[in-house]
This record gives C-alpha cells, structure tokens and sequence, in this order.
C-alpha cells in the first residue's frame, strides 16, 4: 500500500513537473504572440502613416493635375471661343470680300458691255457709212468744213476711246489689287487660323496626357487603397486569432492555476497522510509490543479481563465492573479509527487524482 501511496505521489509530481513545463510554454508562447502583436501594430502603424503620406501626396498631385486640367480646358474653351469668333469674322469678311468681288466683276462685265458696245456702235457706224455713196462736195470750203467736222469727230471718239481704256485700266488694276489684297489676307487669315489650330491641338495634346497622368493617379491611388484594405482585413484576422489564442492562453492559465491549486491541496493531503501513516505505523508498533507482552505473559501467568470475571478465584467476593479496560483495546480502537481514516484519506486522493489525470488528458488533447 505504501508503495502504491509513493508510486501515485511520483507520478502526481511528474504531472505537476509536466504542467509546470506546458505553462512554462504557454507563457512563452503568449509572451511571443504578444511581441508579435506589438510588432504587427507598430507595423500597422506605419504602414497607415506611410499610406496616409501616399495617400496626401496623390491628392495633391491629382489637385494639382485637376487645377492644370481646369486650366487648360478653360484656355481650350476661350481659345474654341476665339476660334469661333475669329471664325465667324472670318467668314463674314469672306463674305464681304465675295460681294465686293461679285460687285466688282458686274462693274467689269458692265464695262466689258459698255466697251463692246461701243465698239459695236462704231462698227455699225462704219459700216453704214462704208455702205453710204461718197458725196463730196463740189466747193471747197463745204470739203473743209467737212474735214473739219470728221477730224472733229475723230478726235472725240479717240478721247472717248482713251478715256475708256484709261478708266477700264484703273479699274482693272484697283480689283487685280483688291483680289491680291483679298488673297492674302485670306492666306494671313488662313495661317493665322492653322497656327491657331496647331495651338490647339498641342495644347489639346498636353491636356490628355496630363488626363493620362491624372488616370493613372487614380489607378495609384485605388491600388493603394485596395493594398491598406487588405492589410486592414489581414490585422483583422490576425487580431482574432490572438484574442482566440490570447482566450486559449487564459484557459490554459486557469486550468494550470487549478492543477496548482489541486496539486497544493493533494500534497497538503500527502503531508497529512503522510503523518497519518507515521501514526499508524507507530501505533502498529506499540500494538506490536503491547501483543507481544500479552503472549509472553500468557505464557507466565493465567490473565483474564475483569469483564469476564465476576467473582474472585480466591476469596469468592464480587468484582466490580466500573474498571477501565486493559491499554491494547484502545490501541485497537485507535488502530482501527487511524485505518478507517487512511482508507478514506486513499479514497479521496485517488478520486482527485483520477479527476486531475482526466483534466489532464482532455486539456492535452484541446
């Protein structure tokens, strides 16, 4: 039986070397999963200031691209506006110039008439007079005067033909010079309208890629959004599975705290079986010496309790019975008290060893 008490107490003390070392462990391994904690906020922490930095500088810059493009679709719409307008005035001018030369050309035309009819009167006045007969006269004076009067009218259709070609040539010249006035302003215009135009479309040209910048900012922007949601989603379940395992450690701690609690109180029952065996064992040994006097005095003297002896061998006379019995029936008594008491004690600690070694097991196996 001692060797049974003493073979359970090893192995009570090996399973509380055992729990010692697993919470030893467990502390260890909530102490690293808290170092990780920390390391992963600070980290959390700096990568939501560095995504906060990020964040600040694709805002200004998409401010400072979204002021730029504001500033040259305004300078596209005023330069459109002017465009138009130049356009329009363009145009009108245009117009104008096409009246003028419209006008120009009905003046010539006209004149053109004016000339071809004169030429055709003159023809036809010569023709009729080529197809009148030839009446000279016959006085001299009236083929002076005669003379006279031709020459005269010679000289005035001469003039009147000078004057005619005089004017049409200066009429002439002014439009010639007015269509190449009109032709380059037109080209004026014209370059004027297609520098424009290049201007346009450089600036145009600028304001899409400066659109191209402003997307692919964006495009930054939500990436990185996309990224620190991620990470926030990873912190999360990291978080959770801590607070899990921070849970799990507090089980463990309580569970270990339990099994030191149980462990306190088994060897407070250990010390007090202990002393109880102690006890026992003397008290086995003064029974054994009180037995051992009994036998070695049966074998001397005849020896009977009071309780079996109502009268006196010798003289007859009664015994009275209020004497207290003999010294090893209270051992006995004792004996079997301290035995009933072991017996208990044995039964307590191997149910609360079996508890424990049962805790033991399902703790083990979470």
């Amino acid at each position: 039986m001692c060797q049974n008490y003493e073979l359970n107490l090893t192995i009570m003390q090996d399973n509380e070397r055992r729990l010692k070392e697993e919470l030893k462990a467990a502390k260890a391994l909530s102490d690293r999963y808290e170092s990780d904690l920390a390391n992963e906020r600070d980290y959390r922490r700096e990568l939501e200031k560095k995504m906060l930095e990020v964040s600040e500088q694709v805002n200004d810059k998409i401010k400072e691209v979204k002021k730029g493009s504001e500033t040259v679709e305004r300078r596209l719409e005023e330069t459109q506006t002017k465009h138009d307008q130049a356009r329009a005035a363009f145009i009108e001018q245009l117009q104008q110039c096409n009246v003028i030369v419209q006008n120009l050309e009905a003046d010539l035309e006209a004149l053109n008439t004016k000339y071809l009819n004169l030429l055709g009167a003159q023809r036809s006045t010569a023709a009729a007079m080529r197809s009148e007969p030839i009446n000279f006269p016959s006085e001299v004076d009236q083929l002076q005067f005669m003379c006279l009067q031709l020459r005269e009218e010679l000289i005035e259709e001469k003039a009147a033909k000078n004057h005619i070609e005089q004017t049409l040539k200066g009429e002439v010249a002014m439009l010639t010079a007015q269509i190449s006035e009109e032709r380059r302003a037109r080209q004026l215009m014209e370059g004027e309208m297609m520098a424009q135009v290049n201007s346009l479309q450089t600036e145009l040209g600028i304001a899409n890629s400066q659109l191209s910048s402003v997307g692919d900012a964006i495009k930054i922007k939500t990436e990185y959004e996309r990224q620190v949601q991620d990470f926030k989603t990873t912190i999360h379940d990291m978080e959770e599975k801590i607070t899990t395992m921070q849970g799990e450690i507090t089980a463990v701690s309580s569970t270990a705290n339990n099994y030191k609690q149980r462990c306190v109180a088994l060897q407070a029952e250990l010390d007090t079986s202990e002393t109880v065996q102690k006890d026992f064992v003397k008290l086995s040994q003064d029974l054994q010496i009180q037995l051992e006097k009994i036998r070695a005095s049966e074998q001397e003297v005849r020896w009977q309790f009071d309780d079996d002896v109502d009268n006196c061998t010798g003289c007859e006379t009664s015994v009275a019975k209020l004497k207290p019995k003999p010294q090893y029936e209270t051992f006995l008594s004792k004996f079997l008290t301290l035995q009933q008491i072991y017996n208990k004690k044995k039964e307590d600690f191997l149910a609360t060893y079996n508890d424990v070694m049962t805790d033991g097991v399902t703790l083990f196996s979470i």
